[in-house]
């Protein structure tokens, strides 16, 4: 088992820390102009369990946010009435998350300024290495994030930038505010015994309706992504 290194960042506005398992960035604190500190993004409380090993890599140390290419995986399921599963498959298409969710990532340009990770993806892959830069802003509690992906081939992949939040569990804390531009789709796997879920699987949507019970509320905690 590779051991997972870390590297910190402090600023005037905040401090962060990232993983080479998956890339991963987390946990960061904000200190915002009011004097308050916050920590938005989640970080898995079995990090350090012995037992951890048994699960994907993805799982084992899982923290903050970290990008997925391809975001999801291959699998053989019934799909719902307009979706399909005609796209194309490779080697390590079933890693879920792709490569880089569950391997070690080598550092790069590192400094006090910014953190710089690699990813190398295997022979055959479409995808040929992914490139990731760090940049807290020096003048606000906010960091900025780039991902460049280098491909082998034309090729036609969904990717995803994944943030896991800290959440409150008092209902009502959160709120959803996704912007304009955007639409939602529910994962199209059937419900599984034990599971609860309460939008139907294959749905889409480009409204969020506000109910009373559950609502979600987040504050803007100053991650951009570009």
């Amino acid at each position: 088992m590779t051991e997972t290194t870390r590297r910190g960042l402090a600023w005037a506005h905040g401090c962060l820390a990232v993983q080479s398992l998956g890339g991963m960035l987390g946990p960061v604190t904000f200190l915002l102009p009011d004097g308050r500190q916050v920590s938005p993004l989640h970080v898995a409380p079995w990090g350090s369990d012995p037992d951890r090993t048994t699960l994907p890599p993805i799982l084992q140390e899982l923290r903050g946010e970290w990008p997925c290419v391809p975001f999801g995986s291959d699998g053989s399921r019934p799909l719902p009435k307009g979706w399909s599963d005609a796209g194309e498959t490779f080697a390590g298409a079933d890693v879920p998350h792709g490569h880089g969710s569950n391997a070690h990532w080598s550092w790069g340009d590192c400094d006090e300024r910014q953190i710089v990770l690699t990813c190398s993806y295997p022979d055959g892959h479409p995808v040929r290495q992914l490139r990731r830069r760090i940049v807290p802003d020096p003048r606000a509690a906010a960091v900025d994030i780039t991902l460049e992906i280098e491909v082998r081939r034309p090729c036609r992949l969904p990717i995803g930038l994944h943030p896991t939040f800290r959440l409150s569990p008092r209902p009502g804390s959160v709120r959803l505010e996704p912007g304009s531009l955007w639409r939602g789709s529910q994962f199209s796997r059937r419900r599984g015994a034990g599971e609860r879920r309460c939008l139907r699987p294959g749905g889409r949507w480009s409204k969020l309706r506000e109910r009373r019970r559950p609502r979600w509320r987040h504050h803007r905690c100053g991650v951009r992504s570009a």
